[in-house]
């Protein structure tokens, strides 16, 4: 029996990417087109918020005490995939523990902030029996450049006293020198992949600091104290590792405040695209076989959509199979249909377009959704 994917990402604002599936489905069932179909319900994530939820259903998910941005102690969610090739497969999104949400605005400060606690989550879920963690970087508060997590995972850093410390963005320029000697041993058989949809670097003018930290609260003066801070882990982190600088200031290794840094040099960490993440670990190609339909889609549809994100993951290995896709969306804006085309999309519609005005379509959306799939 040939299947139609049903495979949204949320609708920020208004529906889970949960919610979003079943209204589609919905509207589905109504339509006669599909009376012989299958639908497989797939809400996603681009490797972003949501992804733990889109791939590790809610009652399957555990929680942990951890540290916060502040060293404060908060509840943190993981989870883990069904055994895949012989893997155990871990789910942490790193602003469960680190993330901008936890902080009051006048509390932002990335001198000041800590990844310490996505290292006890990395921790906990290798004493759990992962061999596989999916990690995802975006929205966090921090430009430690992961120098909390290593020390959770069991790193040593010591200042310029020979005292131990965990380093701040705005004391990584206090390491005197950094022990590795000591790291989870677990972490040598497992195997890292890290969502990452951005290609800064880790230092220089395109970099964590000077990109992304004055989202995270720092101020101009701030900016030139982080960098160097930075600049001087790195050199001490590619010590640690015995490799080239090079060879961590790579595009990519600016997310998320540099926090993928150390589990590239000592762990040969893989950077991906955050849909490429959660299309793997779906199995997504493999549910391409017998499928006639893809229907996927997001809150506004624009240049972002065709560029790395949600959509252009999903419609690019849809049509490598030859399978047909059609997004439906909230809005769209400075959309370039020739470029929807080639990414194999053939029709795509929008709440607003049927709404009344934006508060009805926010309201709304799961009506709206399901009137859309009906008449698909």
């Amino acid at each position: 029996m040939k299947s139609v994917i049903v495979a949204p990402d949320s609708f920020k604002g208004s529906l889970s990417a949960l919610d979003a599936t079943r209204a589609i489905v919905m509207g589905l069932l109504q339509n006669v087109r599909f009376n012989d179909h299958d639908f497989i319900a797939l809400p996603i994530a681009d490797g972003g918020d949501g992804t733990l939820d889109a791939l590790v259903k809610k009652e399957k998910q555990e929680v942990l005490t951890v540290k916060d941005p502040l060293n404060r102690s908060i509840n943190a969610r993981l989870g883990f995939l069904e055994e895949k090739e012989g893997l155990k497969t871990a789910i942490i999104e790193s602003a469960e523990a680190c993330g901008l949400n936890h902080l009051q605005k006048d509390e932002r400060n990335p001198m000041l902030t800590t990844t310490y606690g996505v290292g006890e989550m990395m921790a906990y879920a290798l004493e759990k029996g992962a061999d596989s963690i999916l990690l995802t970087i975006g929205g966090t508060a921090t430009n430690d450049g992961g120098a909390g997590m290593l020390c959770a995972l069991g790193a040593k850093f010591y200042n310029h006293e020979d005292k131990e410390f965990i380093p701040t963005g705005g004391t990584l320029i206090d390491i005197k020198r950094l022990d590795v000697s000591g790291l989870n041993p677990l972490l040598k058989k497992c195997k890292i992949e890290v969502a990452c949809d951005v290609t800064n670097p880790l230092l220089g003018k395109e970099g964590a600091t000077y990109i992304f930290s004055p989202q995270k609260g720092a101020s101009k003066d701030m900016l030139p104290l982080l960098e160097s801070g930075m600049e001087h882990y790195a050199h001490k982190l590619a010590i640690a590792a015995s490799i080239n600088l090079k060879h961590i200031d790579i595009a990519g290794s600016g997310a998320g405040g540099g926090l993928a840094t150390p589990l590239i040099a000592l762990f040969k960490a893989e950077l991906k695209s955050g849909i490429d993440c959660v299309l793997d670990a779906l199995n997504f190609d493999s549910l391409l076989k017998d499928c006639k339909l893809v229907i996927t889609g997001e809150g506004c549809l624009d240049t972002q959509s065709i560029n790395g994100k949600a959509v252009s993951g999903i419609a690019r290995r849809a049509k490598a199979k030859g399978v047909s896709v059609v997004v439906v969306a909230g809005m769209h804006k400075e959309l370039d249909e020739r470029v929807l085309k080639s990414l194999g999309v053939v029709g795509y519609s929008t709440i607003l377009d049927r709404a009344k005005d934006e508060k009805d379509a926010f309201n709304n959306a799961a009506s709206y959704l399901s009137e859309m799939a009906k008449n698909i």
